[in-house]
């Protein structure tokens, strides 16, 4: 997760379009995703979940058909033994995980 805070969104407090393609300084690609950040309060693109400020940043992928978000990694050499994500609801700043073993 702290690979996603070197994306460069759009906007320094986040970025809510969810048209773009971002890539982290380790070479994992967004696209069809926002940037959502970590805030004092809830004021969209920011959400305290994510973080205290926006140093903090999340991927929300796009959830249509047309467009689908995703997340492709560069190379992992030896696959993949355990995937852990966080995910919220973001307009309730409620914290929810799943884990892909």
């Amino acid at each position: 997760s702290v690979d996603f805070d070197t994306i460069v969104p759009k906007n320094a407090n986040g970025d809510s379009s969810y048209t773009n393609t971002y890539t982290t300084e380790s070479g994992w690609v967004t696209k069809n995703s926002a940037i959502q950040t970590g805030g004092a309060t809830a004021v969209n693109p920011q959400f305290p979940v994510i973080g205290e400020d926006n140093t903090h940043k999340a991927v929300c992928m796009n959830g249509k058909t047309t467009a689908p978000g995703s997340i492709t990694s560069p190379t992992l050499e030896g696959g993949v033994s355990k995937i852990c994500i966080d995910y919220t609801k973001m307009f309730t700043d409620t914290m929810l995980s799943v884990t892909i073993a």
